[in-house]
């Protein structure tokens, strides 16, 4: 019968799994229980040492199997022997387990009785690195090494300069054993490792859902501060997942690329975390910014120096104690401006602890304090499950603040629907008069605008026409709008002057320091035409600007007066009144649309002019409001 026949369909998968990893784990535990052998080792590089006959008493052994790596300043070669036994019984073929040396960048071969079984990377002529990530297995030729007897393994290992200084030593452990059980205790090892490091990948996985949550409501709320957070929350956790991922094995990216991209990654994150600390704390010094900016600069340049470089130099060699000067300089800023705001200016007190925890952290691992710990089977980078932390705390107490905006937003845009609605009822299309031909255009720069035009019949068939702009833009100058044609609509028929006197007396005061430029004219049937003018730009007859006397805008002044011109226009005049958003337009590269552009257009209609300012680049409010006189045709029907 086959194994696992009587097991349910759906479970022999899973079972087979579970005895394959027990059996790797007990073959693993076969091999690491024999004795370690003892280690012996020799800077420099001499083919001649990988030989079996060759005598190494006079090498250094390795105290509790810590072997040092070659200096800085050499050329990096390191050469380990070691008497490893055959365990007894063991089945051909064989292999060699080579374990113990992970994350290290090197090139490597290895020999078992003087016969080359395997190498990492590449050696001479053209060295390649690469990461050991992972325990090696290498397959034993046929009669390299005879079970029950002792073998001699040599190492021959190259290792760049950065490494040289940043790891000072290595343990490696040779195992020859058959090759089923030494490739079943490397996956069992792999399994482990894997799943020791689920937490983590876990942690980095809702991290980075805690910072799309952000940017998402983001989306619709805005703010910079929740922009800036959702952006160092799903930097941050990508970064550490593809380091899990390729230090385990599992992705295998080369060298330069990784490091260059990490590099790049990191100070995106890392500016992030300076600008959003100034954005929610509203710093307004930007000095101690520029230096944390400058010193993540220099701190992953020269991070990637280090890393990079494969000879040797006093380039290479600055870079190693410039690199942890800056990131030192960086946490002690982002943790200084962390603490100042939580113990000195007590505000976003909640958020400042959990920003001043990430520095903190990752302070306290570099000096050696609890870089990481295990829990069960799991493993825990302090640093990492400190980011954790501040994470949730940060995405629980932003996602609140935004959602609340979200809703005043929400609450606004129906009030400003609202606003909108009450001024397109107040600013309507120009009223039928016998002997005038009118036509208006009006866009407003926000939802609402201050622009504002009335036009108002007599009963003498003329018409009193009032075109006005408020300073500022939205709600509140829409609101000033609504105000003034109320006003305009329940004030008698009256002369210009008097028509903005009455205006600047409701006005002024009222205004919160802004005002409102005003032109009104009345035109007599028989086409005598009227004007008093504050503060607008006057109209075009014709395309030509008529000469008004300058005058204050309605609002500044309680006791302001105005003083009025008087005009004849001829049947066929054209009329032309605009606000300054036709003047005042600007396009990509900062120039005014202007006078002699607009005096060009003046006798084009109304939603012809307005469309060219718009199209030009609006900055404010358009309105144009355009009159032709055709009284004698009138009269003379």
């Amino acid at each position: 019968m086959p194994a696992f026949a009587w097991f349910p369909a759906r479970l022999r998968p899973a079972m087979l799994l579970c005895f394959c990893v027990c059996l790797g784990g007990s073959a693993q535990v076969v091999a690491v229980s024999q004795p370690r052998p003892t280690l012996r080792y020799q800077f420099g590089d001499n083919p001649a040492w990988a030989g079996p006959a060759f005598d190494d008493s006079t090498w250094p052994t390795a105290p509790n199997g810590q072997i040092p790596l070659p200096p800085y300043d050499s050329h990096g070669f390191l050469w380990i022997r070691a008497q490893v036994p055959v365990r007894t019984g063991s089945e051909v073929p064989l292999a060699l387990l080579f374990d113990g040396n992970e994350n290290q960048l090197m090139a490597d071969e290895i020999y078992v009785n003087g016969t080359r079984v395997g190498q990492q990377g590449a050696l001479e002529p053209r060295t390649i690195v690469t990461p050991s990530a992972e325990p090696a297995v290498f397959g034993i030729p046929l009669g390299a090494a005879t079970p029950g007897a002792t073998a001699v393994v040599a190492l021959r290992a190259w290792y760049i300069p950065g490494v040289r200084v940043s790891i000072g030593r290595i343990a490696p452990r040779f195992t020859i054993d058959s090759s089923r059980f030494v490739r079943l205790a490397r996956s069992a090892r792999h399994q482990r490792t894997l799943i020791s490091i689920g937490p983590q990948l876990g942690a980095n996985l809702i991290i980075t859902c805690c910072g799309l949550g952000l940017l998402l409501l983001w989306r619709r709320s805005g703010g910079r501060d929740i922009l800036l957070c959702g952006l160092l929350l799903t930097l941050y956790a990508p970064v550490g997942i593809v380091a899990d991922l390729e230090s385990h094995g599992v992705l295998h990216i080369p060298w330069m690329i990784y490091i260059l991209s990490y590099s790049l990654v990191q100070i995106a994150q890392m500016d992030c975390n300076l600008e959003f600390t100034w954005t929610i704390h509203a710093y307004r010094n930007r000095l101690f910014l520029r230096l944390g900016q400058a010193a993540l600069v220099i701190f992953n340049v020269t991070l990637a120096v280090r890393e990079l470089a494969l000879n040797p130099s006093r380039f290479a060699a600055w870079s190693i104690p410039v690199s942890l000067v800056c990131v030192y300089a960086f946490d002690a800023i982002t943790f200084g401006a962390n603490l100042w705001a939580l113990l000195v200016l007590r505000r976003n007190k909640l958020i400042a602890a959990a920003l001043a925890l990430i520095p903190l952290s990752a302070t306290l691992g570099r000096r050696g304090f609890l870089y990481s710990f295990y829990l069960g089977p799991f493993y825990f980078d302090t640093f990492n499950f400190a980011f954790l932390l501040s994470c949730l705390a940060l995405f629980i107490m932003l996602g609140k603040r935004a959602w609340t905006a979200w809703g005043d937003a929400n609450n606004l845009r129906v009030e400003f629907d609202a606003a909108r609605e009450v001024q397109e009822r107040l600013v309507v299309a120009p009223p039928a008069v016998p002997g005038f031909q009118m036509q208006s255009a009006y866009i407003p720069a926000t939802q609402v605008g201050g622009d504002f035009y009335h036009i108002r019949p007599d009963d003498q068939g003329g018409v009193l026409i009032a075109v006005g702009d408020v300073s500022g833009k939205g709600l509140r100058a829409a609101m000033a709008v609504s105000a003034i044609i109320g006003a305009l609509r329940a004030m008698p028929l009256l002369r210009p002057s008097r028509v903005l006197f009455d205006l600047n007396r409701g006005l002024a005061g009222n205004l919160g320091g802004g005002f409102v430029t005003c032109c009104v004219t009345h035109i007599a049937a028989g086409g005598t035409m009227i004007v008093a003018n504050a503060g607008h730009l006057p109209p075009y007859r014709n395309g030509h600007e008529l000469p008004l006397a300058s005058s204050l805008p309605l609002g500044l002044a309680p006791d302001g007066a105005w003083t009025e011109s008087t005009f004849e226009l001829a049947p066929g005049d054209a009329l032309t009144f605009l606000s300054d958003g036709v003047v005042e337009a600007r396009n990509p590269r900062g120039e005014l649309y202007g006078f002699d552009r607009t005096q060009k257009i003046a006798r084009q209609s109304a939603e012809e002019i307005a469309r060219a300012a718009q199209a030009f680049g609006q900055e404010d409010d358009i309105t144009v409001l355009t009159l032709a006189f055709t009284g004698a045709e009138v009269l003379h029907a």
